[in-house]
This record gives C-alpha cells, structure tokens and sequence, in this order.
C-alpha cells in the first residue's frame, strides 16, 4: 500500500497510503493481477474503505482498480498471525490461524480465471423505465409491461414505502419496481403524486395481484418486508410459500456473518446482508449513494428519482439472485436455502396476523410499575450516604449510571466497583458488580433498574398512541428476523418477544392477549434439544433413554444433589419440594447437562454451578461413561471442523470458522431444533393459507414454542390442537430417530396459560 516501508514498521498513515495510491493503481493495471489477497487491515482500508477484518475476511469481492477488474480476498496480516497465537511454533493451529489457513487455502481454490462484471456508475441507470401517469401513454405502457412481466418465469419485485411498517394511519405503498430478463421499471403506486385515475389505479392493481399470485418465482431482497406490506395492500392471498425467494436469505447461507449492528433499520442491523453491500461485493459498486433521497420519509423525495432508484433496486436484485444461486450450487448449499425459503412468506404472514394487546392491563402494569420506582427512589433518598451525596452534588439520580458509581466509589469507598483487567483498572457499577455490595443502596438500585426496564421495556411500549411496540389497530405485530441467527433461529423485535419475562415478572405477559372470542394456545417442544442432540451423535444411551421418557436434566439434577448436597441448600431430600426440583432442574439443564453435550470442560461446569471440581469430575466421568457415543461425535465434528473449515446440521446448514470447540458442537444441535421448529410453523402456515382456517396459523414463535389465536369453541378448539400436534410430531426429516414430545396450553391471555395434554410422536400420532 506504500512504496516504502514506514520507520520501525508502524501501520502508515491515511496520507502515506494515499500519496502512493496512484502508483499502486498503475502497478495493478500493468501486472494485470486475476486475484489480489490482501493481508491485513491497510490493503482493505484501501481497497473496500473498511476496517472490519474480523467481518470481511475470507469474502471475495469483485474490485475495479482504476481500468482493471479483478478478485479481491482479504485475511489477516501474517505478522498478527504469529504475534497473537497462543503456541509460537504452530502459529496456524490458533483460532485465527486457523482462518489465515483456510483463507489462503480458498484463495488457492478459488477459480479466479472469469473476470468479475463490475459496473462504473455510469451504467447504474441505465435500461431502466419508469412510469408516473403523468403522461396519456403512461398507463398502457405500463400495462404492457406488467402483463409481459407476468409471463417472465423470474421476476425481481421491490416496492417503496412511507413507513417501516404498513400499519400505520400514514403508510403507503408509494411505488413498485420489476425486474424481469434484461427490462427493469418502476411505477408509482399509492404516492400523491402518482396521475392515475381510479379507474386505472384500480385495474392496475388486479394485473399486479396477478403477477404477485401465479407460480412463477418472485425474488425480493429481504423478502418478509415485501411481502408483509403487499399482504396489506392486496389481501393474504398474494403469499404463495414456494413461489418466493430472497437474495438476503441467499446470502446468509453464504456466509452467515451479517456484520456490526448501527441503528434500527435494516441497512444497519444487517451490515452485510444488505443489498447495496452485496451488490458491491459481487459487481463491485455501491450504487445507493449515488441517490440523493430521504430513505426513512421517501414520500419527500422527488417522484421521478424514487421511481428510478426502486427500478435499481430490482435491477441488481435480480442480478444478484442469479449470481448468488450460481454460488449455493457451486457450494452445495442450494438445497438448503430452497428448504428454507417458506419461513419468508410464513414470517410475513406471522406478522401481519399479530396478536392484540389488552390495554387496560397495560394501564394498571404503568401505575403499578410508576409507583414501585417513586417509592424506591423514597427509599434511596432516606439513605445517610445519599444525603450526603446530594449535600455535595445537589442531586443524585438513581437512573445515571455515573451518579450510582460516584457514589459507590468516592462515598462509599467499595472495591467491588474497581474491575482489574490486563489493560488496567476499569469501574462498573453493573448487576454483577452490585450484587456482591452488601449495602442496601446496592439492593435499591438493582429493584429499581429492574421495575424500570419492565415498564420502558414491556409496558410503556405497549401503550396504544405511545408505545413503539403497539400500532394504531392495538395489535403488536412484530418483526421476526430468519436470518440473523447463526443457527437458523429466528429472533424478533419490536418487540422482542423470545425476551419477554417467563418465571421472574412474567405477570407482565398477561399483557398479550388473544381477539376478542378468542383464545391463545401454545405448543412448546418437550426436551427438544436432548431429542436433537440424540438426532446428531445417535449416542446408544441417549437414544434409548428417550425412548424411555427420559429426562435427563431431572435425572441429573438428582445425581448432582446426591453428591453435594450444598447445591440445593442442604440434604438431598429438598429435591422432594417441586419448586426446589424443578429450579434445580433448569440450573443443571443450562449449566451442566448443556454445556457438556456442546463440549465445555469440567471445569467450566464447575464455575457455573460453584460446585467443587472434584464434584464435578467425578460426576462428567459418569455422565462420559453412560453418554460416550456423544463424547466421539464431538471429536469427529471437530476433525471435521478443521479440515472444511465449517460444521453442518444434518439438514446441511452451515456455520464457518472462526468457532470455538462449543460454538462447533453447538451448531449442529441447535440449528436442527430450529430447523424442526420452522418447519412445523411452515406447513402449519402453508395448511392455513391453503384451507383458509387461519386458526392454525401460528402467531408467535419463541424459541421451541409456536402460539396460535383459536376461536373460543370446544370442537374448533379440539380440531385445531389435534391439527397442530400432529404436525409438529411429523417433521420432514430422515434423521429423526427418538420421539417428539409437545406440551399443550390454553389461556385468556400469555401469562394465564393452562396445560390441558401433552402428546407423543410415538403414541399420539396415527
């Protein structure tokens, strides 16, 4: 990056590199270079404007280095290799090595022979149409084109909007864009400005439903947003589950990596997955700043410019589906995308559906909740040692994280806050630091961070006209993200709902109601992930215990007690208090019997439960003498791991290095729980949208759980649970080999749920 090695050599500075910028250009455009593997944090500054090795690396992009067109892949430094690794003499067997080894060993294999297609920004516009109605030829034009769109057996499809979500008073669908061969165009839709008649709007909108409907593909990037608005716009019956596919979802099972998180919408939660960055990595330019629009208010930018950037949009959406599916079947991946692709169209309609929120609860949860943290705060203000911070300070907020550190530091002299690190001494006023105070101060803060995290968290912000969680029609409806897991999991927001309290605090989930005549009904996967690991390592033990009704975490949670009794509070007969069974349970599920199928030391196990470590050794080498089958899988998955550089499920989703041993283990476990979570949830989804009993569609899914909105009718009810049962237990995979187990709940609301059956694969479904 500089023609001259900088004095002891330092990185070189910003001016350095770009005083010899010109230079290295002429370099790469006389030696005329197939790939270019850039070693360390200066070459991709210079070459991507990014310093995000961690992020980056192991990706090949398409550049444009002045007039040539080549590969970029970026890794690590070799220097950083050899000063960071643990073992000096085997540098590349280090977590990092190990990618500066694969990257290289990809760099090697890759086929660098084509020439990446790289656009100039000239070409961005180019081959686009849009249509206003402004002009008399607009609308049969536009027709024209939408009913030769229709024939397209592809077609990209984007739509702008004003608003994130479509159920605002104000949102509108303000223009669609379509792409299809080599035609790309945009028309306006909803937007103010748009010169259509009713008339015309009206059939316009019919020739686009029928587009939207037949079984031709349909590609959109991040494919759950267009399709959730369009469901609005046009009705349910625009989702055809096998008809939809995702560039967004394509890429994640490229590389599951989707970069740092920066702000609330999708550009910035999925640094990544974007659009604009895989149009840049794959052909090499970054089109979206090239338009001056408003992306979060479109409806103030100029017609003719949003109609040309949605065009765009679909453009290099349909570009990059055709060059990403090349990837997923040079890969092997292909498949597995396919496989996955419903849970699009089922997550749209999941969130259009929603669930409804009871407000007066809410009320009363605000007034409880406001209280409780006025008469804290009374509390606090009593204390000698706040007085007399307040007699030096004026005031003391019992919310600043500073004024609770000043306190507790300079008033009160504790040394719990001071965190000694390698780099030096750090202060932390957090839950873990304050839970070791013994001053009631310590307590007070920690009741009233707690009473105000549930009321901004899960009350204020489902307040109707208020709250960002709750929108005008009462409903939340929340987003669910299918590709931000690793593993395949989905995770929500807006809110989150796999966060909502369930043992401490969970009165707050009687929030969450069903509509009215109505009733909420939950199925939750019994031991799922004992059932997936089974699946996995097909360990004899474990296969046959399940058989048996097995639990293991209850059956291990007594052998712990037996041990050291201390566990439980004293004798091992508290495990006859169901209370104290079923927490001790939990603990041992997360903390012992978890953690040793997904590979973590004896002595991680004991810092967990704060058992001693001969306790702990004697009980793994009886947990290791019954379960060895589990033991070899692991060692098998990890000699795997480092020789392909990745561990699969059994469905074949993937999860790429850098890992560590239990981050390898795990993946497998749990992306094939996920994996039968989803696809219950989607054929549910595709059974509703077929039969049109949208009772079994699901509303909600939270971790092993799916949760339905039923009608208030005993044989409606029946049916549906039988319904649900049966297709939860009949997963579509070879590889299930134990039984499922799922336990049924029925309730007026998420908090007062009341089990009603639990139902077997083995015994319950003919």
């Amino acid at each position: 990056m500089v023609r001259d090695r900088p004095p002891k050599n330092r990185t070189p500075t910003w001016q350095e590199v770009e005083c010899c910028r010109n230079n290295i250009i002429k370099s790469i455009e006389q030696a005329k270079p197939q790939l270019i593997v850039g070693l360390g944090v200066v070459p991709l500054s210079w070459m991507l404007n990014s310093a995000d090795m961690m992020g980056m690396r192991g990706r090949i992009f398409a550049v444009r280095v002045g007039n040539h067109s080549c590969w970029f892949l970026p890794t690590y430094h070799p220097s950083f290799i050899l000063r960071t690794a643990y073992d000096k003499a085997n540098p590349l067997r280090s977590r990092l090595g190990h990618c500066f080894r694969m990257d290289i060993s990809r760099a090697c294999e890759f086929d660098a022979a084509t020439r990446p297609t790289t656009d100039a920004p000239a070409e961005i516009r180019n081959g686009v149409t849009t249509f206003d109605g402004s002009s008399p030829d607009h609308y049969t034009s536009l027709l024209l084109a939408l009913n030769k769109a229709v024939q397209a057996p592809v077609k990209a499809i984007d739509i702008e909007t004003e608003g994130l979500r479509p159920y605002a008073n104000t949102a509108l669908i303000l223009s669609v864009g379509i792409s299809h061969d080599t035609t790309n165009f945009a028309f306006a839709l909803d937007h103010p400005q748009a010169g259509w008649s009713k008339q015309q709007l009206a059939h316009l909108l019919v020739t686009l439903k029928r587009l939207l409907t037949d079984a031709t593909i349909k590609v959109a990037h991040n494919a759950t947003f267009d399709i959730e608005w369009l469901i609005w716009r046009l009705g349910r019956d625009v989702v055809d589950h096998a008809s939809w596919e995702c560039t967004q979802m394509q890429a994640h099972f490229l590389d599951e990596r989707r970069g740092k998180s920066h702000g609330g919408d999708d550009q910035h939660r999925a640094a990544y997955q974007a659009l604009d960055f895989l149009v840049k990595q794959h052909f090499g330019i970054s089109y979206k700043a090239t338009f001056k629009l408003d992306k979060k208010h479109m409806l103030r930018s100029n017609l003719a410019e949003v109609l040309i950037y949605n065009a765009v949009d679909t453009k290099y959406t349909l570009r990059l589906w055709h060059r990403q599916r090349q990837l997923l079947k040079q890969q092997h991946l292909l498949k597995v995308y396919l496989d996955a692709l419903p849970r699009q169209a089922t997550c749209a309609l999941m969130q259009y559906l929603g669930v409804a929120t009871n407000q007066r609860e809410v009320q009363r949860n605000k007034a409880y909740l406001g209280a409780q943290i006025d008469n804290i705060d009374l509390e606090i203000n009593r204390l000698k040692v706040v007085r007399s911070y307040i007699k030096v300070n004026r005031a003391f907020n019992p919310a600043s994280d500073r004024d609770v550190l000043s306190i507790f530091k300079d008033h009160l002299k504790r040394s719990e806050v001071a965190i000694v690190e390698e780099k030096g001494t750090r202060y932390s006023c957090d839950k873990s630091v304050l839970d070791r105070i013994d001053h009631p101060l310590a307590q007070l803060i920690l009741a009233r961070r707690n009473n105000a995290k549930l009321k901004s968290t899960y009350v204020d912000a489902l307040e109707l006209g208020v709250g960002s969680c709750v929108h005008p029609d009462g409903n939340v409806h929340c987003n669910f993200n299918t590709t931000f897991a690793e593993t395949g999991r989905l995770s929500s927001d807006e809110p989150n709902m796999q966060n909502f309290p369930q043992r401490r605090d969970a009165w707050v989930r009687a929030q969450i109601v069903p509509s009215k005549g109505n009733l909420l009904v939950a199925f939750d996967y019994g031991q799922l992930e004992a059932c997936t690991a089974a699946m996995c390592t097909r360990d004899n033990a474990l296969v046959r215990a399940l058989w048996q009704d097995y639990d293991i975490h209850m059956d291990w949670a007594r052998r712990t007690a037996d041990k050291y009794p201390a566990a439980i509070g004293g004798a091992s007969a508290g495990m006859n208090d169901p209370k104290v069974a079923d927490a001790f349970r939990s603990r041992i599920k997360n903390k012992l019997v978890f953690p040793a199928i997904f590979g973590a030391a004896n002595a991680s196990i004991a810092g967990y439960l704060g058992i001693p470590e001969h306790i702990i050794d004697d009980l793994m080498d009886e947990f290791w003498q019954e379960f060895n089958g589990i033991k070899a899988w692991q060692d098998k998955e990890m000699t795997k791991y480092y020789e392909a550089g990745w561990v699969a499920s059994p469905v074949g989703r993937r999860h790429r290095y850098p890992l560590n041993r239990n981050q390898a283990i795990n993946h497998p476990i749990q992306c094939l729980a996920c994996e039968i979570v989803c696809d219950a949830m989607c054929r549910l989804s595709y059974m509703a949208v077929s039969s049109g009993n949208w009772h079994i569609h699901p509303r909600l899914n939270v971790h092993d759980d799916l949760t339905f909105v039923v009608p208030d009718n005993d044989q409606i009810l029946e049916e549906t649970i039988t319904t649900v049962y049966r297709t939860m237990l009949t997963p579509s995979y070879a590889c299930v080999n134990v039984p499922l187990s799922v336990k049924c709940s029925v309730g007026k609301n998420w908090y007062e749920m009341e089990t009603v059956g639990k139902f077997w694969s083995h015994r319950d479904v003919k």
